[in-house]
C-alpha cells in the first residue's frame, strides 16, 4: 500500500523562495559568462544545477508497506525498513522534536531529510515532507527513523497489522 507524503506550507515556501533564488543566480551567472567567459561562473552554475539536483532526487516521495518492510520512496536510493527489524512505532509528540538540530541533510528544500539530533530523541534519520504528525519508527538496532506520511494514524495500524501477520507465520 502507498502512503502519500505532500509538502507542508514551510515547506513548500522555502522552497519557492530557494528555487526561484537559484534561478535567479544561475540565470545572473550565465549573462556574466556570455559577456566575460569568466571560468568562475562555470563553476557556480554547476555547483548550483548539482546541489538542487540532488536534494530533488533525494527528497522523499511518499511511503509504501509489503508484506516484509516499509519503503521509503524517492527517485534514488529507496530506503527499506524490514517490518520484522521494527521495534516500535508511534506518532512522535510535537515536544519531542523541540530543539531538533539538523546534523547533515536538507530542512525545508523538498522536505526535511538526512541526521538530526536533539537531547530527548537524539540521532534520528529523518525522510519527512513536514514538520507535524511525525511517525518515528524505532528499529531493533536503535536507529530512530522519522517519516511524515498524510494518513499517518493509519500508516501505523497498518506496520501493526504487518508485523502481527508476519510474526504468526
Amino acid at each position: 500500500m502507498f502512503y502519500k507524503a505532500s509538502l507542508d506550507i514551510v515547506g513548500k515556501i522555502f522552497t519557492t523562495i530557494i528555487s526561484l533564488l537559484f534561478a535567479f543566480v544561475i540565470y545572473t551567472q550565465v549573462r556574466i559568462l556570455l559577456k566575460t567567459n569568466a571560468n568562475s561562473t562555470i563553476v557556480i552554475i554547476v555547483l548550483l544545477v548539482i546541489i538542487y539536483s540532488t536534494v530533488l532526487l533525494f527528497r522523499p516521495l511518499g511511503y509504501s508497506i509489503n508484506k516484509k518492510e516499509i519503503i521509503i520512496n524517492r527517485f534514488v536510493n529507496k530506503i527499506y525498513l524490514p517490518i520484522i527489524s521494527i521495534k516500535n512505532i508511534r506518532l512522535l509528540l510535537p515536544t519531542e522534536t523541540k530543539w531538533m538540530f539538523r546534523t547533515f541533510g536538507v530542512s525545508g528544500l523538498f522536505g526535511y531529510w538526512g541526521k538530526f539530533t536533539n537531547r530527548s530523541l537524539g540521532v534520528t534519520n529523518w525522510y519527512s515532507t513536514k514538520q507535524k504528525n511525525l511517525v518515528l519508527i524505532t528499529m531493533k538496532n536503535g536507529r530512530k527513523v522519522i517519516i511524515s506520511p498524510n494518513d499517518y494514524l493509519n500508516f501505523i495500524a497498518a506496520i501493526h497489522i504487518a508485523k502481527t501477520k508476519f510474526l504468526n507465520t
